[in-house]
């Protein structure tokens, strides 16, 4: 399993608040079967504590940590979208990839199928995060957000939950429309916000065929940057 959405590196945002913690959550997650982790700390949101360098630093000093663990640690981001901002989206791509990982507002109506055909126009590869938390997107926003080539990518406690996040009939619309492309953690901690990647494949089991839930948990199109 890879895990493409997760706040384990320490001390960087509202996740993980020390390498304890993130050692604990990484062994957590291959108990599970996770086999690659995407640290994927807030970009331009309200959490976000210090600077990319600083989340870089932390990074490196991780996963020197691990070094002997059963894990590959991959840096990336969780980027909020701010229109006002320029994003520099390449500094916050998955390592050696063009993959980005975006937010958006769940309270605005925000124009998520616009903003992502017009990136993945610039040859970024666009994981939308937790689109279940947008309530406002309807039936056919989803499938025209898919149509631009965009990734949906919903966390493993909203199909275990639903959490407090989303609403139950938001979550089984995904499911039942088969609307779902990444299944991720967006863990926090191992209290209210912790990695639950085999729990989510056990409960789509009765939904999806298996090399369907092979694709939902292992679904990453690595994208070489050009030269």
């Amino acid at each position: 399993m890879i895990d493409v959405h997760s706040h384990i590196l320490p001390l960087v945002d509202d996740g993980s608040q020390s390498f304890e913690l993130s050692l604990d959550l990484i062994k957590e997650e291959i108990k599970q079967g996770v086999t690659h982790i995407v640290l994927t700390p807030h970009i331009f949101g309200k959490e976000q504590k210090g600077n990319r360098a600083f989340q870089i630093e932390q990074f490196n000093k991780l996963k020197e940590m691990t070094k002997d663990l059963p894990i590959t640690l991959i840096l990336g981001a969780e980027i909020y979208y701010r229109p006002h901002f320029d994003l520099e989206l390449h500094r916050y791509a998955f390592e050696d990839t063009n993959i980005i990982l975006m937010e958006f507002s769940t309270q605005h109506k925000t124009a998520i199928e616009d903003i992502v055909f017009n990136i993945q126009a610039k040859g970024y590869q666009v994981i939308v995060a937790h689109v279940e938390r947008y309530l406002y997107l309807t039936k056919e926003d989803i499938i025209n957000i898919k149509k631009t080539g965009a990734l949906l990518q919903v966390n493993s406690s909203a199909i275990v939950g639903p959490d407090k996040y989303t609403k139950k009939s938001m979550v089984n619309m995904l499911i039942r429309n088969k609307f779902i492309d990444i299944i991720a953690t967006d863990t926090h901690n191992l209290d209210v916000r912790k990695p639950l990647m085999q729990q989510a494949f056990i409960k789509l089991k009765k939904y999806y065929s298996q090399e369907e839930l092979y694709l939902l948990f292992n679904r990453i199109n690595f994208v070489k940057k050009e030269d």
